[in-house]
């Protein structure tokens, strides 16, 4: 979490995934939520883990191809007789 009441966007979708799947209503034991208590912290994982490194590796993977288009461009640019 950021400073200054400021949430990232990862933030927001982490906490609303954990508003969804309801973990602090402990009067919720009874069909799928009785399944999603029992595989909680499996859930949990994914929602703090799995999807933050998702996140963050799609951004990675994001960046350098922008890179690379930068280079493309830049050496068209370069190669071209003004």
């Amino acid at each position: 979490m950021c400073t200054n009441n400021y949430l990232l966007p990862i933030e927001i979708l982490k906490d609303f995934l954990n508003k969804l799947f309801q973990f602090e209503s402990q009067d919720l034991d009874f069909g799928i939520y009785k399944i999603l208590h029992y595989k909680r912290e499996e859930i949990k994982n994914f929602i703090d883990v799995l999807i933050t490194d998702t996140v963050k590796f799609q951004l990675k993977t994001l960046s350098q191809e922008e890179i690379i288009s930068a280079k493309v461009n830049l050496n068209y640019l370069l190669q071209m007789k003004w």
